[in-house]
Parts: structure tokens; sequence; C-alpha cells
């Protein structure tokens, strides 16, 4: 999880949390959007997933699994050699994750039904998070960055491109709620959305960690599902 610590989740005093809190984080974990990596069956109760050799029970029948920087570095002044030798890991932990679920006090507070996706994109990127070097470094890092909305998660880069909803393999959130992309004849609208979406995209350095494209081709009977991945033109920040 990445988080701002002024927003309310940060301890100076000990790795703990209110249990209110911990409830929360539970829930925002379980309506995730599943990670692109999965290679997950199910069979009876069992989930396995081919891609890691993992066998585990279904997630909604077993707690995720998360990092949290609260909770999992030492505060204490006793600690402090540990402290040091846990936040020097930190770059680590994040470029290992399967996903990096983003957590910003006013993205929890803005709905994303029936929103226009210019407005959930210029949120993102004026975001106290993404403002800050010591965040936004976190989710240069991830592989996949989740930012929590007030009713869904959502992965911008995966679920979306330059041309609107990317149509991949892309699993949507549990609580996902329809976007509104702009309009092929709206020229305004799409300017602006092209804009903010190649700032985002641009800012988590996407092009040199993802394989996805920000402008992919079209699907065709060629490219399939791998169309959504295949490189396509560049848009840069001053088309």
């Amino acid at each position: 999880m990445s988080h701002v610590w002024c927003d309310g989740l940060g301890n100076p005093s000990a790795n703990a949390l209110p249990k209110c809190q911990i409830l929360r984080l539970n829930r925002c974990l379980r309506s995730m959007p599943r990670d692109m990596e999965s290679g997950e069956l199910r069979f009876g109760p069992l989930s396995v997933d081919w891609t890691r050799q993992n066998f585990s029970l279904h997630p909604e029948r077993s707690p995720p699994l998360f990092w949290m920087d609260t909770l999992c570095i030492p505060v204490q002044p006793q600690h402090a050699a540990l402290r040091t030798r846990a936040i020097n890991q930190m770059a680590s932990i994040y470029a290992a994750a399967v996903q990096v679920l983003v957590l910003d006090a006013e993205l929890a507070q803005c709905a994303t039904a029936g929103a226009p996706a210019a407005q959930l994109l210029a949120r993102i990127v004026c975001s106290a998070w993404m403002g800050r070097s010591w965040t936004l470094q976190e989710g240069v890092l991830a592989r996949e960055c989740v930012f929590q909305f007030a009713d869904a998660a959502l992965d911008p880069v995966h679920a979306w491109c330059l041309g609107g909803a990317r149509y991949s393999r892309a699993r949507p959130s549990a609580s996902a709620t329809p976007i509104a992309f702009p309009r092929a004849d709206d020229a305004a609208e799409t300017a602006v959305y092209v804009a903010l979406y190649n700032a985002f995209w641009d800012a988590l350095h996407q092009d040199w960690k993802s394989s996805y494209r920000r402008d992919p081709p079209p699907r065709n009977w060629r490219s399939g599902l791998g169309g959504s991945k295949a490189t396509g033109r560049d848009y840069h920040r001053n088309s």
C-alpha cells in the first residue's frame, strides 16, 4: 500500500492502526481489480496460480496479504537500526509487489460512477499522493498501480488507453462502475483526456516498465488480445 502519512494512516508511536481502519483496508483489498500477472484457476475451494506455482484458498475465503509501512517499519527508538534497514528495502518491496494500492484522502471522497474519465485522471494527476516524491517513487516502481476511489479501485494503465477503455484482459474491480469517456466527435474533451492520460503515463514512467502501450493498435484477427499490448504510435505531452 502507498499513502501520504498526513492523510491519517500514519502512526509515529506504534506499528498499529485503529480497527476501523484495518477493516476499511481489508474491504479495499478485496475489491481491487485482479492483477494482470495471474494465471489463476479455481478447483473447488482452492485457487491455483500456475505462474507462481501457488496453491491457496479463494481470495474471498482467505485474508488478503499486504505490506504497509505503518505496520511493518519499526518506530521504537530501540529498533533504529532495524528501521533503517527496513526503509532501505522499501524500493525493492514496491518493485516486487504484484500490485500497489494507492490510498489518497481526496480520491477516497470522489465517486467514479458516471464521472468523466478526464475528471478522474485530473484528480489522480493533481492528488497529494502524486505531488510527493516519496509516494510517487512507489508508484514509479510499482508494476501495477491501483487508485482507490470512494466506490471503486481503478487501474488506468491496464483498463484505459488514449482511445478510452482498453478492452483487454484487464479485469475490473468488484465494485467497478461505468466511466464516461470522451465522445469521438468531441475534439476538445478528447484533447483534455489525451493530455491528462499522457501526463499520468509519463509520471509513472510506464514506457520502460509495462508491455502495455498508451495507444494500442486496433484489435483484429491477427493481433487478438495482443493488440492491447502491442506497440502503437506514441503520444507525447505536446501532441
